[in-house]
């Protein structure tokens, strides 16, 4: 505790000039007090060579001062504490009315397995024109990987036959579905293969529309609070990755199996809006491909390793894979060839030109900080795609550059 220190020639009262040793001070880390004798009959408040009187001592020998300005910034810290105070307390405030609301919105959202049950009802009353045909055979589709997807044709404003819940995503008045141009739907699945959500892909967007949208009635299309995301599975494994792929339709289906490799697709590439979902389907997907690594060799099994659950509809895929493993587009290690370690890699596929858009850039970044949660680092898929004038996306480019990735 610091002491009070006698004035002398070398410091000298401010207040009265003193340098006998009459007046005192005592230094502090936020302000410096100073006892006066030739002042103990100050007045609270009077200020004297610009310092001001805080009270006198208990035998009534001292006036008590500080300096003016340190009362002024003392009270100013003051202010500035109790608006800082109340900027957290509106901040919290927010932030508890957002969670209220969201819990609002999951409450009022149809259940995956509803939803599942309802598209599929709907998806059975619909056909594909041959318009929508023509281009998804021009993209790479064979007749079997069209029907595998459900890809159906809607007219502006799909009727449907049906009893519905009011709150299926994307169902308008009178059983329309709220689909503002024709064109065809994309059934979006999700970590147990239900079809939780679509996309409709517009035939002929306007200028100032994009081509692909949810179906949905006032953004009711989130699942326990976020966009769904699209898992595809391959039919022939060809590498243990994983791929993070923009669009829920035909690319990341045509990446999957082009690449042979388990692909997430996200609306506009932004998985890191559905951190959680994105998060349970990359850590039961490298459970499931660690599963098949060590049935078929190319990992040691665990012994103390914990093993994590996994959906039944990943269960069955795992099974496939195993029991087809002669069939399999994994590259085998030639006799007497040492094993490289094994991993299971996750990597981003952008979109060409993706590097020239800074809000791509972003949405890579955001989905990047959500991986590392679960200490997931993904690496970035990369033939030169660059420029979106004279570079393909991952669902177009060559066997070649395939083979390079």
């Amino acid at each position: 505790m610091n002491k009070f220190t006698p004035t002398n020639r070398h410091n000298p009262c401010p207040i009265c000039g003193d340098t006998s040793s009459r007046c005192r001070e005592k230094r502090g880390n936020d302000q410096d007090l100073w006892l006066c004798m030739d002042n103990a009959g100050a007045r609270k408040g009077e200020i004297i060579n610009d310092h001001i009187c805080v009270g006198v001592t208990r035998d009534g020998l001292w006036g008590e001062f500080v300096e003016h300005n340190q009362i002024i910034k003392s009270r100013d810290y003051l202010s500035e504490a109790l608006r800082r105070r109340e900027r957290l307390r509106r901040k919290e405030e927010r932030e508890a009315k957002k969670k209220r609301e969201e819990a609002t919105k999951k409450a009022a959202e149809l259940s995956a397995a509803e939803r599942d049950r309802c598209y599929r009802e709907i998806l059975e009353q619909l056909d594909l024109a041959e318009s929508d045909r023509r281009d998804l055979d021009q993209r790479g589709f064979t007749e079997e990987q069209i029907t595998a997807c459900g890809f159906k044709s809607v007219n502006q404003w799909q009727k449907v036959e049906g009893d519905f819940p009011s709150n299926l995503p994307g169902l308008g008045r009178e059983n329309s579905l709220i689909t503002p141009a024709a064109g065809y739907l994309c059934p979006v699945r999700d970590i147990d293969g239900l079809i939780v959500g679509m996309q409709l892909r517009k035939r002929y967007p306007k200028p100032d529309q994009g081509r692909y949208g949810w179906l949905s009635k006032g953004g009711n299309y989130r699942l326990n609070g976020e966009p769904p995301l699209n898992l595809v599975l391959p039919e022939r494994l060809g590498s243990f990755r994983i791929g993070i792929i923009e669009g829920t339709g035909a690319k990341p289906f045509l990446a999957a199996h082009r690449l042979g490799i388990p692909a997430i697709g996200a609306a506009g590439g932004m998985h890191g809006s559905s951190p959680e979902a994105l998060k349970q389907m990359v850590q039961q997907l490298q459970e499931a491909l660690r599963r098949i690594a060590e049935a078929v060799g190319a990992k040691r099994s665990r012994k103390d390793e914990q093993r994590i659950e996994i959906s039944s509809h990943l269960e069955a895929w795992v099974g496939r894979m195993i029991q087809d493993f002669d069939h399999l587009l994994l590259p085998k290690p030639l006799p007497g060839q040492k094993k490289k370690k094994f991993s299971i890699e996750v990597a981003f596929f952008p979109d060409a030109g993706s590097v020239e858009n800074p809000n791509v850039m972003r949405q890579i970044e955001r989905t990047a900080s959500a991986l590392k949660e679960i200490r997931c680092y993904p690496r970035v898929g990369w033939w030169g795609q660059e420029s979106k004038k004279n570079s393909r996306d991952v669902d177009e480019i060559s066997p070649d550059e395939l083979r390079a990735i």
